[in-house]
């Protein structure tokens, strides 16, 4: 009901869409009436062996991965850098478990200035992003420096 009452209230404020995509009805046919949803907190599966193997296999399979991929990183850094002027990688400021930040690194495919009018998603066609950067992106290399964050 308060759903309901919610999606309303946006839509005439103008911050939803003119019509809801479920019905009233169907809203309240979702939702238990007037009662609270209590949502269980998630809990990691395993004990603490399993945790401590698990993050031990992932430590050494990214430590292997940039190894591995340590030449081929170093060439399409290179080739970054030399169609266009700027960092070879991207970094930004994420938040993790805990609330923890840390910074997520990336191969740069999009334009130095890319978020000079405020940062927004990129699209299909987007003119921000490089030639080689849309290669990088369509075969996902672009994301290989995060191997470093775990």
């Amino acid at each position: 009901m308060l759903a309901c009452e919610s999606l309303q209230a946006q839509n005439r404020r103008g911050r939803g869409s003119s019509s809801s995509p479920l019905s009233r009805d169907a809203l309240e046919g979702l939702l238990p009436g007037s009662e609270t949803v209590t949502l269980q907190e998630p809990s990691v599966a395993g004990g603490l062996g399993y945790r401590a193997v698990k993050r031990t296999f992932d430590i050494c399979a990214s430590a292997v991965a940039l190894v591995v991929l340590a030449i081929p990183m170093f060439v399409v850094s290179a080739r970054i850098r030399h169609e266009s002027p700027g960092p070879a990688f991207y970094s930004q400021d994420r938040v993790g478990l805990g609330g923890k930040t840390y910074k997520m690194y990336k191969f740069r495919s999009m334009t130095v200035d890319a978020e000079s009018g405020g940062p927004r998603w990129s699209t299909t066609d987007d003119a921000r992003v490089t030639p080689y950067g849309r290669k990088l992106r369509d075969t996902h290399f672009d994301e290989v420096p995060q191997f470093w964050n775990v």
